[in-house]
Protein backbone atom coordinates (compact mmCIF):
# COMPACT_ATOMS: atom_id res chain seq x y z
CA UNK A 1 0.00 0.00 0.00
CA UNK A 2 2.73 2.94 0.65
CA UNK A 3 4.86 1.88 -1.71
CA UNK A 4 1.51 2.18 -4.70
CA UNK A 5 0.43 5.30 -2.67
CA UNK A 6 4.47 6.87 -3.61
CA UNK A 7 4.27 5.31 -6.63
CA UNK A 8 1.17 7.36 -7.58
CA UNK A 9 2.65 10.78 -6.01
CA UNK A 10 5.64 10.57 -7.58
CA UNK A 11 3.71 10.66 -11.06
CA UNK A 12 1.57 13.22 -9.69
CA UNK A 13 4.08 15.31 -8.97
CA UNK A 14 6.17 14.95 -12.03
CA UNK A 15 3.01 15.34 -14.18
CA UNK A 16 2.19 18.85 -12.22
CA UNK A 17 5.96 20.16 -12.85
CA UNK A 18 5.39 19.03 -16.30
CA UNK A 19 2.52 21.60 -16.79
CA UNK A 20 4.01 24.27 -14.90
CA UNK A 21 7.29 24.12 -17.51
CA UNK A 22 5.30 24.17 -20.33
CA UNK A 23 3.29 27.66 -20.09
CA UNK A 24 -0.31 26.14 -21.44
CA UNK A 25 -3.10 26.40 -19.78
CA UNK A 26 -3.68 23.99 -16.74
CA UNK A 27 -6.84 23.51 -14.63
CA UNK A 28 -6.95 22.03 -11.29
CA UNK A 29 -9.91 20.55 -10.27
CA UNK A 30 -11.93 18.65 -7.36
CA UNK A 31 -14.05 16.08 -8.00
CA UNK A 32 -17.42 16.29 -5.14
CA UNK A 33 -18.84 13.18 -6.31
CA UNK A 34 -16.04 10.62 -4.99
CA UNK A 35 -17.22 12.02 -1.29
CA UNK A 36 -19.97 9.71 -1.77
CA UNK A 37 -17.91 6.63 -1.84
CA UNK A 38 -15.31 8.33 1.30
CA UNK A 39 -12.59 9.46 -1.43
CA UNK A 40 -11.06 12.54 -1.98
CA UNK A 41 -10.53 13.02 -5.25
CA UNK A 42 -8.35 15.90 -7.40
CA UNK A 43 -7.32 16.10 -10.82
CA UNK A 44 -4.77 18.21 -13.28
CA UNK A 45 -5.56 18.60 -16.86
CA UNK A 46 -2.89 20.12 -18.89
CA UNK A 47 -3.61 21.30 -22.34
CA UNK A 48 -1.18 21.91 -25.55
CA UNK A 49 -0.92 25.04 -27.02
CA UNK A 50 -3.20 24.57 -29.75
CA UNK A 51 -6.16 22.95 -26.80
CA UNK A 52 -7.24 20.48 -29.10
CA UNK A 53 -5.29 18.04 -27.02
CA UNK A 54 -4.87 17.25 -22.89
CA UNK A 55 -3.74 14.80 -20.79
CA UNK A 56 -6.17 14.26 -17.72
CA UNK A 57 -4.63 12.75 -14.44
CA UNK A 58 -6.60 12.35 -10.98
CA UNK A 59 -5.94 10.68 -7.79
CA UNK A 60 -8.20 9.89 -5.28
CA UNK A 61 -7.44 8.71 -1.38
CA UNK A 62 -10.39 6.52 0.32
CA UNK A 63 -11.08 5.97 4.35
CA UNK A 64 -13.76 4.57 5.54
CA UNK A 65 -14.61 3.30 9.10
CA UNK A 66 -17.99 1.32 9.03
CA UNK A 67 -18.53 0.06 12.02
CA UNK A 68 -20.97 2.13 13.35
CA UNK A 69 -23.79 -0.32 10.74
CA UNK A 70 -22.18 -3.60 12.79
CA UNK A 71 -22.81 -3.25 16.63
CA UNK A 72 -24.87 -6.24 17.20
CA UNK A 73 -23.71 -8.38 19.67
CA UNK A 74 -20.58 -6.75 20.71
CA UNK A 75 -20.81 -8.19 24.50
CA UNK A 76 -21.09 -11.42 25.87
CA UNK A 77 -23.46 -12.20 29.05
CA UNK A 78 -20.32 -12.12 31.07
CA UNK A 79 -19.35 -8.73 29.92
CA UNK A 80 -16.69 -9.65 27.34
CA UNK A 81 -16.26 -6.72 24.65
CA UNK A 82 -15.89 -8.11 21.31
CA UNK A 83 -13.30 -5.45 19.59
CA UNK A 84 -15.47 -5.42 16.01
CA UNK A 85 -14.40 -3.29 12.95
CA UNK A 86 -14.77 -2.30 9.66
CA UNK A 87 -12.11 -0.25 7.92
CA UNK A 88 -11.76 0.54 4.16
CA UNK A 89 -8.56 2.34 2.67
CA UNK A 90 -8.10 2.66 -1.12
CA UNK A 91 -5.64 4.65 -3.87
CA UNK A 92 -7.18 5.51 -7.20
CA UNK A 93 -5.13 6.77 -10.04
CA UNK A 94 -6.79 7.84 -13.20
CA UNK A 95 -5.46 8.79 -16.47
CA UNK A 96 -7.73 10.11 -19.47
CA UNK A 97 -6.35 11.49 -22.87
CA UNK A 98 -8.57 14.41 -24.35
CA UNK A 99 -9.78 14.85 -27.35
CA UNK A 100 -11.54 18.40 -27.86
CA UNK A 101 -13.70 18.98 -31.15
CA UNK A 102 -12.71 21.28 -32.75
CA UNK A 103 -10.75 22.52 -29.92
CA UNK A 104 -11.18 24.14 -26.16
CA UNK A 105 -12.00 27.40 -27.63
CA UNK A 106 -12.54 31.06 -26.71
CA UNK A 107 -15.55 32.52 -26.90
CA UNK A 108 -17.46 36.13 -26.20
CA UNK A 109 -18.08 37.23 -22.88
CA UNK A 110 -21.78 36.34 -21.07
CA UNK A 111 -23.34 36.80 -17.71
CA UNK A 112 -21.15 34.35 -15.73
CA UNK A 113 -17.79 35.72 -17.58
CA UNK A 114 -17.27 39.40 -17.82
CA UNK A 115 -14.22 39.19 -19.93
CA UNK A 116 -14.18 36.59 -22.09
CA UNK A 117 -15.61 32.38 -22.04
CA UNK A 118 -14.42 28.83 -22.73
CA UNK A 119 -15.65 25.88 -23.51
CA UNK A 120 -15.28 22.70 -25.43
CA UNK A 121 -16.62 18.98 -26.27
CA UNK A 122 -13.95 16.39 -25.75
CA UNK A 123 -13.87 12.84 -26.42
CA UNK A 124 -11.60 11.01 -23.94
CA UNK A 125 -10.39 7.49 -23.66
CA UNK A 126 -9.34 6.46 -20.07
CA UNK A 127 -7.23 4.10 -17.74
CA UNK A 128 -7.82 3.56 -13.92
CA UNK A 129 -6.33 1.77 -11.03
CA UNK A 130 -7.75 1.36 -7.99
CA UNK A 131 -6.94 -0.73 -4.49
CA UNK A 132 -8.22 -0.92 -1.71
CA UNK A 133 -7.65 -2.25 1.40
CA UNK A 134 -10.51 -3.86 3.63
CA UNK A 135 -9.82 -5.08 7.58
CA UNK A 136 -12.79 -6.27 9.65
CA UNK A 137 -14.19 -8.20 12.20
CA UNK A 138 -18.05 -8.34 12.32
CA UNK A 139 -18.30 -11.20 14.69
CA UNK A 140 -20.49 -11.23 17.33
CA UNK A 141 -22.32 -13.06 20.31
CA UNK A 142 -25.51 -14.85 19.79
CA UNK A 143 -27.68 -15.82 22.83
CA UNK A 144 -29.77 -18.36 23.47
CA UNK A 145 -32.86 -17.61 25.82
CA UNK A 146 -35.34 -19.60 28.60
CA UNK A 147 -39.16 -18.66 28.28
CA UNK A 148 -38.31 -15.88 31.01
CA UNK A 149 -36.04 -14.24 28.65
CA UNK A 150 -32.90 -15.24 30.89
CA UNK A 151 -30.00 -15.96 28.90
CA UNK A 152 -29.41 -20.03 29.13
CA UNK A 153 -26.32 -19.90 26.91
CA UNK A 154 -24.38 -18.29 23.73
CA UNK A 155 -22.38 -18.99 21.09
CA UNK A 156 -19.57 -16.36 19.48
CA UNK A 157 -19.87 -16.41 15.38
CA UNK A 158 -16.53 -15.87 13.62
CA UNK A 159 -16.26 -13.14 10.40
CA UNK A 160 -13.08 -11.87 10.38
CA UNK A 161 -10.21 -11.01 7.78
CA UNK A 162 -8.04 -8.84 5.80
CA UNK A 163 -8.91 -8.72 1.51
CA UNK A 164 -7.14 -6.21 -0.62
CA UNK A 165 -9.02 -5.50 -3.90
CA UNK A 166 -7.42 -4.27 -7.25
CA UNK A 167 -9.32 -3.04 -10.24
CA UNK A 168 -8.13 -2.20 -13.87
CA UNK A 169 -10.97 -0.39 -15.61
CA UNK A 170 -10.64 1.15 -19.12
CA UNK A 171 -12.96 3.25 -20.68
CA UNK A 172 -14.77 5.88 -22.87
CA UNK A 173 -16.38 9.33 -21.62
CA UNK A 174 -17.62 12.26 -23.59
CA UNK A 175 -18.11 15.64 -21.96
CA UNK A 176 -18.54 19.21 -21.78
CA UNK A 177 -16.18 21.89 -19.76
CA UNK A 178 -16.49 25.21 -19.87
CA UNK A 179 -15.48 28.31 -17.65
CA UNK A 180 -17.07 30.43 -14.63
CA UNK A 181 -16.07 33.54 -13.42
CA UNK A 182 -13.10 33.91 -15.83
CA UNK A 183 -10.76 31.44 -14.03
CA UNK A 184 -13.24 28.65 -12.20
CA UNK A 185 -14.16 25.69 -14.27
CA UNK A 186 -16.97 23.11 -14.36
CA UNK A 187 -16.29 20.07 -16.03
CA UNK A 188 -18.73 17.32 -16.76
CA UNK A 189 -18.96 13.85 -18.42
CA UNK A 190 -20.42 10.57 -18.72
CA UNK A 191 -18.92 7.02 -20.67
CA UNK A 192 -18.44 3.55 -19.48
CA UNK A 193 -15.92 0.99 -19.43
CA UNK A 194 -14.82 -2.90 -18.56
CA UNK A 195 -13.79 -3.54 -14.77
CA UNK A 196 -12.14 -6.61 -14.20
CA UNK A 197 -10.72 -7.24 -10.73
CA UNK A 198 -8.37 -9.29 -8.26
CA UNK A 199 -8.66 -10.01 -4.98
CA UNK A 200 -6.06 -11.12 -2.21
CA UNK A 201 -7.88 -12.67 0.79
CA UNK A 202 -5.67 -13.02 3.93
CA UNK A 203 -6.51 -14.28 7.79
CA UNK A 204 -10.25 -15.30 7.04
CA UNK A 205 -11.26 -16.76 9.96
CA UNK A 206 -15.60 -18.08 9.47
CA UNK A 207 -17.48 -20.41 12.05
CA UNK A 208 -20.25 -20.01 9.04
CA UNK A 209 -20.50 -19.41 5.69
CA UNK A 210 -21.98 -15.66 6.29
CA UNK A 211 -22.40 -13.89 9.58
CA UNK A 212 -25.31 -12.49 10.69
CA UNK A 213 -24.68 -9.30 8.43
CA UNK A 214 -23.01 -11.38 5.93
CA UNK A 215 -20.09 -9.23 4.05
CA UNK A 216 -21.05 -6.43 5.41
CA UNK A 217 -21.91 -4.43 2.15
CA UNK A 218 -22.06 -0.92 1.50
CA UNK A 219 -21.56 2.15 -1.24
CA UNK A 220 -17.84 0.79 -1.58
CA UNK A 221 -18.96 -2.86 -2.69
CA UNK A 222 -22.09 -1.66 -4.68
CA UNK A 223 -20.21 1.11 -6.67
CA UNK A 224 -16.37 0.79 -6.37
CA UNK A 225 -15.82 -3.05 -6.34
CA UNK A 226 -18.01 -4.46 -8.76
CA UNK A 227 -16.75 -6.19 -11.94
CA UNK A 228 -17.81 -6.36 -15.47
CA UNK A 229 -18.87 -3.75 -17.70
CA UNK A 230 -19.63 0.09 -15.73
CA UNK A 231 -21.05 3.15 -16.16
CA UNK A 232 -18.82 5.96 -15.74
CA UNK A 233 -19.56 9.68 -14.86
CA UNK A 234 -18.71 13.13 -12.74
CA UNK A 235 -18.59 16.31 -12.35
CA UNK A 236 -15.47 18.66 -11.28
CA UNK A 237 -15.20 22.21 -10.12
CA UNK A 238 -11.89 23.61 -11.40
CA UNK A 239 -9.46 26.72 -11.18
CA UNK A 240 -6.67 28.05 -13.49
CA UNK A 241 -3.40 27.28 -12.39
Amino acid sequence: MKNLFLFVFIIFMSFQGFSQDEKNLNIFKFNPLQLATSSLSFSIESFNKEKDRSNNFTLGLRYRNDLDNYNYGQVSSTGTILEQKNDWKGLTGVYERRFYVPKFKDGKPNFINTESSQNGIYLAPSLRVDYTYRDYNLGYFEYQYDNTGKIISETTNYNSGKVSYLGVMPSINLGVQFSIFQYGYIDLFVGGGLRVQFEDEKEIVRSNNSGYFGNGSNIITDLVLNQGVRPNGGISVGVRL
